[in-house]
């Protein structure tokens, strides 16, 4: 989903972001920013300065980074007659931003919940089906292990697109790649191959081995034959 930014980044502690979902998504909405002085909070009757008029983006998302120092300030959104009032605090961005919703038809604003979803899935070997325990499977930044059934489970993710691996010793590595673009319950199961699954060639030492066993045997038949030779003559 793509944002119109309209004040330069700045770091995470001495700003906010304000982020309006347009419901449905219209492009080109118009959205009245104002901001009173933080320094008039005692006064019940301060006035807002509204000074930016931005438009939706063309996913009917309405965005916008401050820097604030000091906090709280008090803030109003508008469209149209209809409005919404909040303080704001430095250090609310990115996912700790400030999120609305703003519906079209009934005029109404509302704090925006990020819709989030869940994948889940099993790690099994791919030949004999069996469910491998233990498994480490990661989404992410995220990891969690398999149960004795070869389950996992991840929850609330938000929308995006996820990479995730399977892997546990004696098996290759798997990846899968995960675009989550509606708040649903994704499956996804992943079959390993054991490691080096081919033709198995002994390596020198176990050709050693096996030689000088042979050799050991065969002495050891030569001498038992010629006992019973001695013994019959």
């Amino acid at each position: 989903m793509s944002k119109n930014n309209f004040t330069p980044k700045l770091p995470d502690t001495l700003r906010f972001e304000i982020t309006v979902y347009v419901n449905p998504p219209t492009p080109n909405i118009e959205v009245v920013y104002c901001r009173a002085s933080p320094y008039e909070l005692d006064n019940p009757d301060y006035k807002f300065d509204c000074t930016k008029n931005i438009v939706t983006n063309d996913d009917g998302v309405w965005f916008f980074s401050h820097m604030v120092l000091p906090t709280p300030v008090p803030i109003k959104l508008s469209m149209g007659d209809s409005f919404t009032t909040f303080l704001a605090y430095q250090g609310h961005s990115g996912d700790n931003g400030y999120f609305f919703n703003y519906d079209i038809e009934t005029q109404q604003w509302s704090v925006y919940e990020k819709p989030i979803s869940k994948v889940s899935g099993y790690v099994k070997d791919i030949e004999t089906g069996y469910p491998l325990s233990g498994a480490l499977v990661s989404c992410n930044l995220n990891d969690v292990y398999t149960d004795e059934l070869g389950y996992f489970e991840f929850t609330k993710l938000a929308l995006g697109t996820y990479t995730m691996r399977a892997s546990v010793t004696g098996y290759d590595k798997l990846e899968k790649t995960v675009n989550i673009n509606a708040p649903e319950w994704f499956t996804v199961n992943f079959s390993l191959t054991k490691s080096g699954s081919g033709d198995v060639i002994p390596s020198k030492s176990y050709l050693g081995l096996f030689v000088l066993g042979s050799g050991i045997i065969g002495l050891i038949i030569g001498i038992s034959s010629r006992k019973k030779q001695k013994l019959k003559s």
